[in-house]
Parts: structure tokens; C-alpha cells; sequence
């Protein structure tokens, strides 16, 4: 009975839509899995944090290439909101930042290509890599699909000897052209800790396009931080490693930081004493 029933779950699905991965039987009951993604969604920060991180690029076939940056990221009342600092290692002087506001109203800016100028990010330019190649988009670090509504509690297994939460989660229709270029996302959540262990994302063919997996934490004056993440482009093959150098926590950023006003301005650092360097 119980595989009847999942089969016949699996064929009620909405003709085009992504599939969920559903797992044996005995996890959660659809209640449950639904208390789990509200408490992981309203967890957000205790502080605002800033963080100096390399992205190391590693292609399938080439030369590695690492791009430094800085991240800043404080709670607003709708979402986390990010100010992002790119720059390559191997092209002096080059920069390019991002304003990422998550939650359920996610919104993102660029500079434009006029001095003074902001654009807002599409569908199609949130899905651009924030550099040539590298397997990680403005997409992936907005995180606003966390809230999306529409979602499938999949099941619960062992992700490195330890229980996790799996959720499959569909764009909504505000959420426009982004469709066309994403399915679904499934989420990884550890079930001890609340904390999210992996983010996949798929096409509309259900054709999985990125991932990324957490690889440790470190806790940093009591406040346990992310340190480095993987990513991988599953088109090409080619690997991306975010690392954390330095963490500032515990902070109170100056809200100017995320107003799309101040591109083309470096923060001021009234913290820089404050960064713990790794």
C-alpha cells in the first residue's frame, strides 16, 4: 500500500513539473516537514556579519583562477540582505558588486554601465556567473527560493552521518521569466542544527544544473559561521570553492551599505579591527 501510494503521488504531479525525489517511508508527515522549513526560514542572523572570502575557481580543463571579495550581510525584516565585493586576482583593478535582498519579496542591483547608474537584475542576469565560467550566480547567494511557498517535503536521510530534511521547492509565477530557466531547487537542511548543508538546482527538465555543498563551519565568537562551501557546474563540470579568509560578527553595519545608491563607494570599515583571520 504504501508503495501504491507513493506512486500514485508521484503521477498527480502537474504535467511539466519538476518531480520531487520522495524517499521510503516512516519520515516526517507532511505537518512536520512543513514546521521544519518555517522554524529553518525564520532562523535568519543574530548580528550582522562581514566577511573577506576567496572563490576558487577550478575548470574541468585550464588553469584555476581565484577571485577575491567581501561580503557584507545583515537581517532586514523581509530577509537577509547581501552587499557583494568581486574582484580577480589576475586582472588588477577589476571589481564588480551586487546588492542581493532575499525573503519573500527578493530583489537585486548592479552597477550599471553608466557611472551613477543601477540596473536591476533579471531572470536572465541572475543566472549569469558572477564571473566568467565560475559555477556560482547572484541567484544561488540571493537565496530567495528558501521562501518560496510552493514546495515538497521529500524525506529524510544520513548526509554524512547525519539526519537531513530534504525540500524541493517551485519559483512562483511572481516570480516571472525565472522559470524558463529554473524547475525546482531542493534544499538540504541538517535536522539537528537547523543549519542548511546543500542547495541543488534544476531545470525545467528536471536536469540538475548546480550544486553546492557546505564542507565545515567555524565558530567565531560564539556565533558559528559558514567556511567553505563547494559548488559545481554540472554542465561543465567545472568546480568553484568559496572560502571564508576573515569573519567580522556580532557588528552593526551601517544600513547605507545596502542602498543601491552607494555602488562605485567601498564601505566604510569601522570594524576592520574586528576581523578574525583563518
Amino acid at each position: 500500500m504504501a508503495l501504491l501510494a507513493f506512486a500514485c503521488a508521484l503521477n498527480a504531479q502537474p504535467r511539466g513539473r519538476v518531480p520531487p525525489n520522495m524517499m521510503p517511508p516512516d519520515q516526517l508527515n507532511p505537518a512536520e516537514g512543513v514546521e521544519v522549513l518555517a522554524a529553518f526560514r525564520s532562523s535568519g542572523l543574530v548580528s550582522d556579519v562581514s566577511f573577506m572570502f576567496d572563490l576558487r575557481h577550478t575548470p574541468r580543463r585550464g588553469p584555476t583562477s581565484i577571485f577575491g571579495g567581501q561580503l557584507w550581510t545583515a537581517q532586514s525584516v523581509d530577509g537577509l540582505m547581501h552587499r557583494i565585493w568581486l574582484r580577480s586576482d589576475m586582472e588588477p583593478g577589476s571589481q564588480r558588486e551586487w546588492l542581493l535582498l532575499s525573503g519573500r519579496n527578493p530583489q537585486a542591483f548592479a552597477p550599471g554601465d553608466t557611472e551613477g547608474t543601477v540596473v536591476t537584475l533579471d531572470a536572465s542576469a541572475l543566472m549569469e556567473p558572477l564571473a566568467p565560467g565560475i559555477a556560482v550566480t547572484p541567484f544561488d547567494l540571493q537565496m530567495a527560493f528558501v521562501f518560496w511557498e510552493d514546495h515538497v517535503y521529500e524525506g529524510t536521510r544520513r548526509v554524512r552521518g547525519r539526519p537531513a530534511h530534504f525540500f524541493l521547492l517551485y519559483p512562483p509565477e511572481s516570480a516571472g521569466d525565472l522559470a524558463r530557466y529554473v524547475g525546482g531547487v531542493r534544499i538540504i537542511v541538517d535536522a539537528g542544527f537547523n543549519a542548511l548543508l546543500g542547495v541543488e538546482v534544476l531545470d525545467p527538465d528536471a536536469r540538475l544544473v548546480r550544486s553546492w555543498s557546505i564542507q565545515n563551519f567555524r565558530k567565531v565568537e560564539e556565533l558559528w559561521i559558514v567556511r567553505v562551501i563547494d559548488m559545481t557546474d554540472h554542465n561543465t563540470r567545472d568546480r568553484t570553492r568559496f572560502e571564508i579568509r576573515a569573519a567580522a560578527v556580532w557588528l552593526n553595519l551601517p544600513r547605507a551599505i545596502f542602498d543601491p545608491a552607494s555602488f562605485g563607494e567601498h564601505p566604510a570599515e569601522p570594524v576592520a579591527n574586528r576581523f578574525v583571520w583563518f
